[in-house]
């Protein structure tokens, strides 16, 4: 997958040959952008701010406009503005490092609560919410609602048990 900053800092940012030399298709991205801002990704937000797209004079209030909504969304999502490119860097080689460690330990978490037979949340996973909250919150949490194939299977698993037993009790019609 291409860096998120690098392919929107050079088809929008501010080379030589931007596809934002007109007011009306920096209109229309603002807009689309606009009407995105809760769907889209923090990183996303983050090369927005960090790389926005080059100003036409007449458009600067549009731009200041989005940058400012895309401050506050991530400021509700509790994640900094700065974006940070995961593709290279020696100090992107450490993150990499800890989530690779992180989706080792998800792995474990995930094989002990389908060794239950999906009926108990492990403990280990909430030893991590409740003793180490940026662990879980930062690493943990968010591997864990990455969409995953065997993430699929388990939940319907899960869903079916549940509805059986909804159905067994009365409380849903098959």
């Amino acid at each position: 997958m291409p860096d998120p900053a690098a392919a929107y800092g050079s088809v929008f940012g501010s080379s030589q040959h931007s596809l934002m030399d007109s007011k009306r298709t920096l209109t229309f991205l603002m807009k689309c952008l606009t009407n995105l801002i809760n769907e889209d990704p923090p990183y996303c937000l983050q090369a927005h701010i960090t790389f926005p797209p080059r100003k036409l004079a007449k458009c600067s209030q549009l731009v200041t406009g989005y940058i400012v909504k895309a401050k506050s969304r991530l400021d509700y999502l509790q994640v900094d503005y700065d974006y940070i490119d995961t593709s290279s860097t020696e100090d992107n080689i450490e993150i990499n490092h800890e989530f690779s460690m992180a989706e080792v330990e998800l792995n474990d978490i995930m094989s002990s609560f389908e060794a239950n037979n999906c009926q108990t949340i492990p403990n280990k996973l909430l030893e991590y919410q409740m003793f180490n909250q940026p662990y879980y919150t930062e690493r943990i949490l968010r591997l864990l609602l990455a969409p995953r194939q065997e993430n699929q299977f388990m939940f319907a698993k899960y869903a079916e048990r549940e509805c059986k037993k909804l159905n067994n009790n009365g409380e849903v019609e098959a």
